[in-house]
Order: structure tokens, then sequence, then C-alpha cells
């Protein structure tokens, strides 16, 4: 069943005695209230029904608060009901989302608003909605979600070896075998379109494909994908990759999308790939990107998409030729890549992307100034939690365990 088919009254029927409710805090870390059935059903007969929560709770890391964030204050969290779906992979279990509110209505320009300007689904459905409204574009967006399986966080190592796409990583009776079954069968049963999974190039590494949906329900559904597979394994630029060791993936030649700033048809050493240059859909572009690593969608979303709208709204040039050759940006002389119009790189570090971050004028005005510096906050505060850690197997640990 569909999470658009459910509905709170269908719950008790199905075996549902628990509704966990989550929300996504500004460390990418998935949260929760679980209410039960009897007090979520009284909750939705409520005008606007939700659950009281802290301002903290979208800006602590550890026990610690990020600047300019106490104890004083409250949202309201108020229930999506769209977003509402069971949880095969635990019995009795369903799952809903909603968007932080202010409890009573503020003036925003003159006018009252209860829209918390910080809450990250309020914030992508805001972009969405101005990217059709001013510039007549619409998206679909799908995921690819690569994870690895471990044997152990202490030390870390991957649960299996095997070469990229080869059948050995998928044996049949093998514990990798079940675990990604129950983990394509309970996004299935969720309502979650699975296009395909496969064996990664890394030990213990798999990549499992999500069908297309509008931004907001595509960063949803990851939500649920992403505690789908950490339910079933528990061993397992600034806005886009936002941890100091995020940048381990920002090299050249190794198909994660390089470190030049272009695109290219079919390219993987492109951060921007387009997929269906000869589409037979008229007006539909493909697009697949690479520069994505442990962050948090709904703000990566609303950042690729609120630029990429801007674009087409004010009509902006592409300077960059399209990147179709054997040659990849890294392998190309200076002066090739000034002709296909490459002469910048991504930020190579975390405190560089920062930077830029935070004097990008299109950053403020697509997030809000108030996101831009918040969001810093959080991940000075949640960067220097980790390099607490002296010991580099501790601190990879510690990634793995807690973020």
């Amino acid at each position: 069943m569909s999470s658009s088919d459910l509905a709170p009254s269908d719950l008790a029927g199905l075996g549902i005695s628990y509704v966990r409710v989550i929300w996504i805090d500004f460390t990418n870390i998935t949260r929760c209230r679980v209410i039960s059935l009897k007090h979520f059903l009284k909750m939705m007969q409520s005008a606007r029904p939700g659950v009281a929560l802290a301002f903290a709770v979208m800006s602590m890391v550890d026990l610690r608060l990020a600047a300019g964030v106490s104890a004083v204050g409250e949202w309201f969290y108020v229930i999506d009901t769209s977003t509402l779906r069971i949880c095969p992979y635990e019995e009795g279990l369903a799952t809903v989302m909603g968007n932080f509110q202010h409890k009573v209505p503020v003036l925003v320009n003159g006018s009252p608003s209860l829209q918390v300007d910080v809450c990250p689904r309020t914030i992508l459905e805001r972009v969405v909605t101005s990217a059709k409204r001013d510039a007549s574009v619409e998206f679909l967006v799908g995921f690819e979600t690569e994870f690895i399986l471990l044997k152990s966080t202490r030390p870390i190592g991957g649960a299996h070896e095997h070469l990229y796409a080869a059948c050995n990583g998928l044996l049949t009776g093998s514990v990798e075998s079940r675990i990604l079954r129950e983990i394509s069968d309970s996004l299935i049963g969720g309502g979650i379109d699975v296009s395909m999974y496969h064996p990664e190039a890394a030990p213990g590494q798999y990549e499992l494909i999500t069908g297309p949906l509008p931004p907001l329900q595509a960063a949803d559904a990851l939500v649920y994908t992403r505690e789908t597979i950490t339910n079933h394994a528990k061993a397992i630029p600034a806005v886009t990759l936002p941890l100091p060791a995020s940048y381990q993936r920002m090299t050249d030649g190794v198909w994660s999308g390089g470190t030049y700033i272009c695109w290219g048809t079919d390219n993987r050493e492109t951060p921007i790939r387009l997929t269906n240059l000869e589409s037979p859909l008229s007006g539909t572009l493909r697009f697949a990107l690479s520069m994505l690593h442990r962050t948090l969608y709904y703000l990566a979303l609303a950042m690729i998409l609120g630029t990429g709208a801007h674009g087409v709204k004010h009509s902006e040039p592409l300077a960059a030729k399209d990147l179709n050759g054997l040659l990849s940006a890294a392998q190309m002389t200076p002066e090739d890549r000034v002709a296909f119009g490459i002469t910048e790189r991504f930020p190579l570090t975390w405190d560089a992307a920062r930077e830029a971050f935070a004097k990008n004028e299109l950053s403020e005005a697509i997030l809000g100034k108030s996101v831009v510096s918040h969001y810093l906050s959080v991940q000075e505060l949640m960067a220097a939690s980790l390099e607490s850690e002296s010991d580099e197997e501790k601190k990879a640990t510690k990634l793995v365990e807690c973020f």
C-alpha cells in the first residue's frame, strides 16, 4: 500500500500498534517520537495534529547545542498524513513525517505565518513551488543509495569481498543476498518503487535504486529507504558534502564525478551527467548528480533545484560545453579545459566549501539567511565532535556508528 493510499483509520486493521513520528535534523540524523496507536488516532482528531518539540532538536550534536540555540522555545511538528507508511521490517509499526511550524502565527513581512524558516521539508517545498511558478520548471528525482554492509565496526570491515556487479556478491543463501532481498521487499511493501539493486565496487558495498518522484516525496522516500536499510543491516560542496570526511571522495578518476565544474553526456567523470540526450520525450532532460555524501537531502535538493531554476528563470547562458569525449576534465590540458568552458574546480576541502557557501548570495536567496548561518553552525559543531577523536580508527568508528 503506497503512502498516498494509507489513512490513519487504516492502521488498526493492518495490525499497527505504534506510529513513529520522525524528523531529520541539521546533522542528517533521523530522530523520532514513538506514539501508541490509541494516542495517535486521538491526536489526529484535532484540527492541527502534531507534537511539540524544543528548538534544540534540530541543532544537537551529542548533547551540545549549536551557536544561537538554547533550551528555551518550542515548535509544533505538524503531521503530514501523506507521508504515512507501514514498516514491514518491524511488526506493528508505521512511520509518519511532518513540518515544523510556530505554535502561534508570527509576522513575516507584515503578514502572519506559521512556517518555520529552518524546516528542511518546508524549504524544499518552497523551492519546488517557486521553480514551477517563476521558471515553469518541474522536477522528478530518483536516488541511488550506496551503502556498505559491515562485519564489524570495531575494527571497521566490509562484510564480503566482491567485484563491481559480480554475482558472487549475491550468492544464493548468503547473508548479503538475504539482507538485500529483505531490504527490497520491505521497501516495496512500504510503497517505495524499487528499480534494482546490485553489488558495488568496495568490500561489502551495494547500491539500491528507487524510482523517480517529485522532489519532496523523493526525499521523504529516501529517509524511509535509509531507515529500512539501517533496520535490516544494523552493522552497517558544503550542503552536499557536509563533513571533512566527505572530501575523501572529492578526487578524479574514480567515477564519483570528479573535481572540475563541468557536465557531460553519459560521462561518469563529470559531476553533472546528462543521461538522455536523445530522449524521445520532448521537453524533458534527465541528469545524474554525483556529489552527494551523507547529506541533509532536503537542503541539498533545495540548493540544486533552486540553482537550476534560477538559471532558467534568468536565461543564464551555459558556458561549459558537453564533455563527451574520451578524456576527463582532469586529463585535459589547461588550454583544452578553457576551450570547453571549464574554468573552475569544486572546493576540495571542508573549510573552502563552507567559505564559498557562506559568501554565495544565491545560497541565502534559496535557503534563507538564517538557514545558511544555522546550518554552518551545526556542521561546525558536528565536525568538532568527530575531530575530538585523535585516533583515526576511533574517529571512523564514531562516524559509522553515530552519524
